[in-house]
């Protein structure tokens, strides 16, 4: 590659890229380490044995192939994720720098540069460079590191959080808007806002981002109305108890063929509500 010279907006943007890489490691070496600990070491249930023998004998260390194992599983379910986000820093910077090479490769074999989303000037919510983990730092929480939100060309960085609240969205307007706002109440967003994530039970579902199925939570109260559910789509196990009262039942709605044998017992007779002409008086009484 030539010798180029290269902005300082540009190197600080190389900087801040290379500092979050390095963070995200360094937090996910943590994390992993708690992990292997926890594969190598599981919970077992705890029976007291009396014994008159004492031994000072110590415990048998882990061996090496389950301290492998261990490390292994750990490294295939926990650092996949942040090994993704490195690559993609990376490309966005061997792009960036492309571009003030006249002699990259690129140019060389004929291909055109790649634009990435800070290069965009849209009127529409780009997430870039971001990881969510499940059930992190604690059970039913998410966390999030490295995000970016990419609006109308304008990069925001985004703190690394977490929480276990529902909701997390972007806030335009929010002081400082470079911090995701939470809540257990579904926020009401204005066209420069957008929602990012739903944490269901500890499960990060990012919506912000496409080919994303959109969990029901993230729909409009009150959006679903009559014309939107199909015929014979609500069966029984969808009905919550006691759901249909007597306001929900027409006049005349419930017919003799969906009454039981002995359904109506005495209690739930009113006082005169069987009247004379109901009854059958075709029988033999004695005054």
């Amino acid at each position: 590659m030539n010798k180029i010279m290269i902005p300082q907006n540009l190197q600080a943007l190389m900087q801040q890229e290379r500092e979050k890489m390095i963070g995200n490691v360094v937090k996910m070496i943590g994390k992993m380490s708690e992990c292997v600990v926890d594969e190598m070491t599981p919970q077992q249930e705890v029976i007291e044995v009396k014994s008159e023998v004492q031994s000072d004998a110590p415990a048998e260390a882990p061996s090496n192939e389950l301290a492998e194992k261990a490390v292994e599983k750990v490294l295939s379910k926990k650092f996949a994720s942040v090994l993704h986000d490195v690559d993609h820093r990376i490309n966005i910077l061997y792009d960036v720098l492309s571009r003030f090479d006249g002699e990259s490769s690129a140019k060389k074999k004929g291909n055109p540069e790649r634009l990435n989303a800070r290069d965009l000037n849209l009127s529409r919510h780009m997430l870039e460079g971001y990881v969510f983990e499940d059930n992190d730092p604690t059970s039913g929480s998410i966390s999030w590191t490295g995000c970016h939100i990419v609006y109308k060309g304008q990069d925001y960085t985004i703190t690394d959080d977490d929480t276990n609240l529902k909701y997390v969205w972007w806030d335009f307007d929010a002081s400082p808007n470079t911090e995701f706002q939470t809540s257990n109440i579904k926020p009401t967003l204005t066209a420069d806002d957008v929602l990012v994530a739903i944490n269901e039970g500890g499960v990060a579902r990012v919506v912000l981002s496409p080919g994303k199925l959109i969990p029901g939570l993230a729909l409009t109260a009150g959006s679903i109305t009559s014309s939107e559910l199909g015929s014979k789509c609500v069966g029984t196990s969808n009905l919550a108890d006691g759901a249909v009262g007597s306001t929900q039942l027409g006049d005349g709605s419930v017919l003799e063929g969906k009454i039981g044998s002995g359904a109506v017992t005495s209690g739930k007779l009113g006082a005169g509500a069987v009247a004379t002409g109901n009854l059958n008086l075709a029988t033999h009484m004695l005054y």
